[in-house]
């Protein structure tokens, strides 16, 4: 891998990153299977970014997505450290950080609860929800995405695509970020529907024995996290 700055202000890791964040623009149509679930791209293109190690560059590929708007699926075993650092970069560039597991929400938390107003409903969004519109920028985290049912898997197809919580609008600078750990090994795991998959650009990492040797050693340290120049 190249290392060292290229010039522009952006590194040659974070190039890297950023290729492999818009593979999806290349790999249009291509069939993934992923566990016992098959990735079939539709509409809304969907890739399957792939690291052998738990290293620098996938949590830079994870930065570059985030802070690009590309909204991230990351796939990996239990305990390889995926929320601790997607809420360490979310405390490290200073973002309001809404973390929410979706199997432990209803639908309506995310399709909005509806509410007689009159001779209408109004659809009313979560705390989470109002707290990221009133910071105007954040990260929502999905955590634990693969143990929610189909009827949350439903409910979150509008808050993924179109930003749209109930009636409420998140906006342009909230990023939406997700974990899963496999079917198989996820406290009661659902298979994705392709739908939502679909929307999400998706990454998977396995663990680095020697990694976690060093960290149970001399500590485990938060990676630096990458922010994109604001013209980029």
């Amino acid at each position: 891998q190249r290392t060292g700055d290229d010039g522009d202000g952006r590194t040659a890791d974070a190039e890297h990153a950023a290729y492999l964040c818009g593979a999806h623009e290349v790999m249009h149509g291509k069939n993934h299977s992923r566990h016992t679930t098959s990735y079939l791209t539709t509409g809304h293109v969907t890739s399957m970014v792939s690291f052998m190690s738990t290293d620098r560059h996938h949590f830079t590929a994870l930065c570059v997505a985030i802070e690009a708007g590309i909204p991230l699926l990351w796939w990996g075993a239990p305990g390889i450290g995926k929320s601790y650092s997607i809420r360490g970069y979310g405390a490290a560039t200073e973002r309001q950080t809404e973390v929410v597991i979706a199997s432990i929400h209803p639908p309506e938390d995310f399709s909005g609860l509806p509410v007689r107003e009159g001779d209408r409903a109004r659809y009313l969004p979560p705390e989470w929800a109002v707290r990221l519109v009133e910071a105007a920028a954040g990260l929502l985290f999905f955590d634990e995405i693969s143990t929610a049912p189909p009827a949350v898997q439903a409910a979150l197809l509008r808050v993924v695509l179109e930003r749209f919580v109930g009636q409420l609008k998140l906006p342009d600078a909230v990023s939406i970020v997700a974990a899963a750990n496999p079917v198989d090994q996820a406290a009661g795991g659902w298979d994705l529907s392709h739908p939502l998959a679909n929307r999400f650009l998706h990454i998977e990492t396995t663990a680095d024995s020697s990694a976690f040797v060093q960290g149970m050693l001399s500590g485990f340290q938060q990676p630096e996290p990458v922010v994109l120049p604001r013209a980029w």
